[in-house]
């Protein structure tokens, strides 16, 4: 086991099952799920995290560079920039300082994808140079399956696919929809790559543009196989949605800020608010505020039970960066001298771990303004010593423990009268 707390959900070495592995670089520690790479049970002394393995290498990119790519000139020139010490400025948030797991940010998704460069600003002593895009892995990863900004950041694979990219239903696959003048047959006749769009001709001639989820609707046969190449037929056996195989994931190389279906707007209005933390302004940068996820029907449920009931209006406006939540609390707001737990990350509990039961089953990826967080923090210590007490319960007090619990009560109380007396 491997002393010291995952640098995403804070948790120890074998958490909910979770193995975790130590930079030999820079020391620093995550769990391999939590890092998006694929789990194992063994330890690697020879693990370099991302940032690390940057260090001193030349790095191809794109020009321009700009999120989304530049359409079909993508890819048309490009030079290469260094990385000359390890990364530690995040795109995604205020956070510029510290050892944290990060990952690449790229331009876009696809073979012509590169690294996303970062324009030179500011002046003076605070000018900062042209430089590679990077996020730290936790920003990017709640970004993107939080509530509210679900899908506006997303992880790139295997040369810069990701999850749902391809052709997945073979052209002249059979498709049935119920329209107001009946229900009319097709096939699909196109497939659009760049915007993972299938064209769906019906036998009057008139054709639609359906993405995957809604192609599936209306498919004549729901019985499909993949095939080699990934694609899906129509023919072939029942797959049992539920199963998942440890063999079929993999190891996230990097992320991409989303474009286009909707999610412009989505990023847009994220940007429209101010992280309560850092108070930056991110009309005009990549970073992505979140809301404080306090009432929301998605909040992990032993949070909910800690909230103020019969409110009039629950919903909770106030934004954060996750990685100023996550790391830069500590001169923003503090609980009796100790700094204040924002933001919750966890991947979900193993789902072969056969150990004891941990909290945290599900995924969780919340996070909290100021109020709410101290809500939060202070129920849960609350609960937390009441199974204490009730374990206590048990076994009954020994006389010496008494007497030392006694003493210690009578020296705080004396305590506070000599404060007590000096404020006065």
């Amino acid at each position: 086991m491997i002393a010291g707390k995952c640098d995403l959900c804070s948790k120890p070495d074998g958490y909910g099952g979770h193995n975790m592995q130590k930079c030999k670089e820079c020391g620093l520690l995550v769990h391999e799920l939590c890092y998006a790479t694929v789990p194992t049970n063994t330890k690697n002394p020879n693990f370099i995290c991302h940032a690390c393995k940057a260090i001193g290498t030349e790095v191809e990119v794109n020009i321009p560079s700009k999120v989304g790519g530049c359409g079909p000139d993508t890819g048309s020139h490009r030079e290469k920039i260094r990385q000359e010490t390890r990364p530690v400025e995040c795109a995604l948030c205020s956070v510029k300082t510290g050892i944290h797991a990060m990952h690449p940010l790229f331009d876009t998704h696809g073979p012509e994808g590169r690294q996303l460069v970062l324009s030179a600003s500011g002046a003076g002593f605070k000018r900062t140079e042209q430089r590679l895009a990077w996020v730290h892995s936790l920003c990017a990863q709640f970004v993107g399956c939080y509530s509210g900004t679900m899908g506006c950041v997303y992880g790139i694979y295997d040369g810069g696919k990701f999850e749902g990219d391809g052709q997945v239903y073979e052209i002249g696959t059979k498709v049935s929809k119920d329209f107001e003048g009946g229900v009319f047959s097709g096939q699909v006749v196109n497939f659009h790559q760049n915007e993972q769009l299938y064209t769906v001709r019906y036998e009057d001639g008139d054709e639609e543009d359906l993405e995957e989820h809604e192609l599936e609707e209306i498919l004549v046969s729901k019985k499909r196989s993949r095939t080699e190449n990934g694609n899906v037929s129509d023919n072939g056996n029942d797959e049992d949605e539920n199963s998942s195989n440890i063999d079929d994931l993999v190891a996230t190389e990097a992320f991409c800020i989303s474009t286009g279906k909707g999610y412009d707007k989505v990023i847009k209005e994220s940007r429209e608010l101010k992280c309560t933390i850092c108070n930056s302004n991110d009309k005009h940068s990549l970073r992505i505020p979140v809301q404080c996820k306090a009432y929301d029907p998605k909040e992990f449920k032993e949070f909910k039970k800690c909230h103020k009931k019969n409110v009039k209006n629950p919903i909770c406006t106030l934004a954060v960066h996750v990685g100023c939540a996550r790391w830069a609390t500590h001169n923003y707001a503090g609980v009796k001298g100790k700094s204040l737990r924002m933001c919750y990350f966890y991947p979900g509990q193993k789902a072969d771990y056969d150990g004891e039961d941990v909290m945290y089953q599900d995924p969780v990826s919340d996070v909290f303004c100021r109020v709410h967080a101290r809500e939060v923090m202070e129920k849960m210590k609350e609960a937390a010593k009441g199974s204490v007490d009730e374990e206590s319960e048990e076994e009954p007090e020994s006389p010496e423990a008494k007497r030392a619990r006694v003493i210690s009560e009578k020296k705080k109380k004396n305590k506070f009268l000599e404060d007590s007396d000096e404020d006065d």
